[in-house]
């Protein structure tokens, strides 16, 4: 099911700014048993990547219904929710005035399979080089252009993601994940201030509830040869071990382990929102 603005349908005007130009963000939420577990962390995040392209957000009830008619009959699935600046006329000033699109789809079934939380998941490094632009970094926007070229790179379904570096060298995230090292029992996670995407789960886990610690930090490649393991997170897939990264093999998915039962006890007191009756 999709709903536009409220309206069920699969059409936006061809003048909507997140068609021309890509002027929008968006967020990927699981629905599991019929909620929106963290829906409050869920909304801050977008609150936030709205207030970074200085987009108006829509009303909290709008959201929420559009959600709940979109879900309908839906009780484990995905809901995609996008925001764009609106229609507005040719030319790439933004005009204060426009009022923000809202667009929500819901389906059923789970993008991944559970075993990949328990038994890993294979990483690739890819070519294509991630562009950096400091005054959106971390937003989640709607120009996704490098990660798709990126994700061209491989067709083996049994890569979960490919981690990208910056022009210079750095490894800053996958395509759809943020990436995490564990290094002395430690925690180390790119510095997304130059570009990327500050995913929820990776606030979450920033949180440093476990009293790991956690550096956030320029990643070389001598970080990931001398790591002792890596996992990758994503709003839908949770926290993931790596078992592979390219030819390097890792085996110790201990600090993973933990750090899933840590969000699952997150996720369990915290507010979601409730889809279905």
């Amino acid at each position: 099911m999709i709903f536009v603005n409220g309206v069920p349908g699969d059409s936006i005007s061809v003048l909507d700014r997140g068609l021309c130009y890509g002027d929008g963000v968006f967020r990927t939420l699981p629905i599991r048993a019929g909620r929106v577990p963290l829906w409050e962390c869920h909304l801050a995040t977008l609150a936030r990547d709205c207030g970074l392209l200085r987009i108006a957000i829509p009303e909290r009830a709008l959201l929420e219904a559009d959600l709940r008619q979109a879900a309908v009959g839906v009780i484990d699935g995905t809901a995609k929710l996008i925001v764009t600046r609106g229609v507005g006329q040719r030319g790439y000033w933004p005009d204060p005035a426009l009022a923000p699109t809202r667009i929500v789809q819901a389906a059923a079934g789970q993008p991944y399979p559970e075993s990949w939380r328990r038994d890993g998941v294979v990483l690739t490094s890819c070519q294509t080089r991630l562009s950096e632009q400091a005054q959106t970094a971390g937003a989640k926007t709607l120009n996704r252009l490098d990660n798709i070229l990126a994700r061209s790179e491989w067709d083996d379904p049994g890569i979960f993601d490919g981690l990208m570096q910056a022009a210079d060298g750095r490894w800053v995230e996958g395509t759809m994940s943020n990436l995490f090292l564990v290094s002395g029992g430690r925690l180390i996670t790119p510095d997304l201030r130059r570009g990327g995407v500050a995913g929820m789960v990776r606030g979450l886990v920033l949180r440093d509830t476990l009293g790991l610690g956690c550096q956030v930090r320029d990643v070389d490649a001598g970080d990931i040869a001398s790591a002792d393991a890596l996992f990758v997170c994503n709003s839908l897939a949770g926290v993931l071990p790596v078992k592979r990264l390219d030819a390097r093999e890792y085996r110790d998915f201990s600090v993973a382990y933990r750090v899933q039962d840590e969000l699952a006890r997150i996720a369990d007191s915290e507010p979601a929102l409730i889809l279905t009756p």
